[in-house]
């Protein structure tokens, strides 16, 4: 098995953290402006 190396760790951290940050912000945006989050 290969180590694992910034490649494989960084696009799951995308994947997971960032996008559920990314979701979360977009629908405070959506919020406070009162438009409909963009997908």
């Amino acid at each position: 098995m290969m180590p694992l190396t910034i490649d494989d760790i960084y696009p799951h951290f995308l994947k997971t953290n960032l996008n559920i940050w990314l979701q979360t912000t977009l629908d405070s945006i959506a919020f406070k402006t009162g438009q409909p989050p963009c997908n």
